[in-house]
C-alpha cells in the first residue's frame, strides 16, 4: 500500500470510529441500566457482549467502504450515473436524487408513529 493510500486508509478508519466514538458521549452507564434493561425486548434479542464485536465489525466495513470510495474517486465512471445512463460522468444521478426525496416522508411518518 503507498503512503498517501495508507494515509486515505487510516483517515476512513479515524473519521467512521470518531464518530462512532462521538456517540459513546450521549450514551451513559446510567441510560443503559435504567432505560434499555427496563424495555420489553423481543425473545431473539441478541445477548449485550455480542453489540461491542457487531458494531465494531460494521465501522471496520464502513471505514474500508469510504477508503475505496476515496480511493477511487468520485469522479470514476459510472460511479453516481443514473441507471438510464442518462447525466455525465461523476453528476449525482437523478434518480439517486428522486429515490431520496421519495423515501423521506416514508420514512417520516414510520418515525412519527
Amino acid at each position: 500500500m503507498k503512503p498517501k493510500q495508507l494515509f486515505k486508509f487510516i483517515a476512513a478508519l479515524a473519521a467512521c470510529f470518531g464518530v462512532g466514538g462521538f456517540g459513546t458521549i450521549f450514551t451513559t452507564q446510567d441510560s443503559i441500566i435504567n432505560w434499555y434493561a427496563q424495555l420489553q425486548k423481543p425473545d431473539f434479542t441478541p445477548l449485550s457482549w455480542v453489540f461491542g464485536p457487531a458494531w465494531t465489525i460494521l465501522y471496520l466495513l464502513m471505514a474500508i467502504s469510504v477508503f475505496l470510495i476515496w480511493n477511487k474517486g468520485l469522479d470514476y465512471p459510472h460511479f453516481l450515473q443514473s441507471q438510464s445512463g442518462k447525466g455525465k460522468e461523476g453528476e449525482v444521478s437523478p434518480d439517486l436524487l428522486q429515490k431520496i426525496v421519495q423515501a423521506v416522508p416514508i420514512v417520516a411518518e414510520k418515525t412519527s408513529r
